[in-house]
């Protein structure tokens, strides 16, 4: 038997190095599909980072107006454009008023003036 060993001793250190290169091109192999422990921890502090702040957008969006909200905000923004529209047009005709209030009291100023 030890005849036979020291016989395919050639064999046996050609296929110990097909077997060292097949571990090789495995391990490359290995390192090219999976990512390193250091690798993946940063990533998945990333990716915790991005779900918090996720959520907290979530929250926010919760607590926010609704669109019935916002429907119900652009009814009371049209009602006091409304109110303003009117006012405005009373204000102006304030002016006609204060107009001839000025002009009479002009004339009075002026009569009590020759009149002294």
């Amino acid at each position: 038997m030890a005849d036979f060993l020291q016989a395919s001793q050639p064999v046996l250190q050609i296929l110990q190095w097909i077997a060292v290169g097949l571990f090789f091109v495995l391990m490359l192999y290995m390192r090219s599909v999976f990512v390193a422990r250091k690798d993946h921890d940063a990533l998945e502090k990333r990716v915790q980072t991005v779900e918090t702040t996720i959520a907290l957008i979530g929250h926010q969006m919760k607590q926010g107006p609704t669109a019935k909200d916002l429907h119900e905000l652009n009814i009371a923004i049209e009602r006091l454009t409304g109110q303003l529209g009117v006012t405005n047009e009373r204000m102006s005709g304030m002016e006609d008023l204060q107009k001839v209030f000025k002009h009479q009291v002009d004339r009075m100023e002026e009569f009590l003036a020759k009149n002294r």
